[in-house]
């Protein structure tokens, strides 16, 4: 990981945790590769929010997915959220692998 690019991205990469603006730092520091991987991890942490809320329309495993939310999700987005002020690279537990194969253009 390169330092400079770390302390100069790491807001962009933070606001890559907060739900939509996961595609601030995709589209705008592209030539980034600290924002891009934390912004990856916000975009994958942002359609699995989506996901769960599609699912909380169902009866039984809705109400679990509302459950799972505030638990898996909220909890991952303050972590990377940190890191990523910090300046630290962090790899999302069972995701982030899925989130380094995405390509955005």
């Amino acid at each position: 990981m390169d330092e400079s690019d770390a302390h100069k991205n790491r807001i962009f990469a933070a606001l890559g945790y907060l739900w939509i603006l996961c595609l601030i730092p995709l589209y705008l520091r592209k030539q980034s590769p600290f924002a891009q991987q934390h912004g990856k991890q916000g975009f994958v942490l942002f359609v699995a929010s989506l996901a769960f809320w599609v699912l909380g329309w169902l009866p039984v495993i809705g109400w679990i997915s509302w459950l799972l939310v505030p638990i898996i999700i909220g909890p991952a987005s303050v972590v990377g959220f940190v890191q990523a002020v910090r300046g630290k690279e962090w790899n999302l537990p069972l995701l982030g692998s899925f989130a380094k194969k995405l390509q955005f253009s």
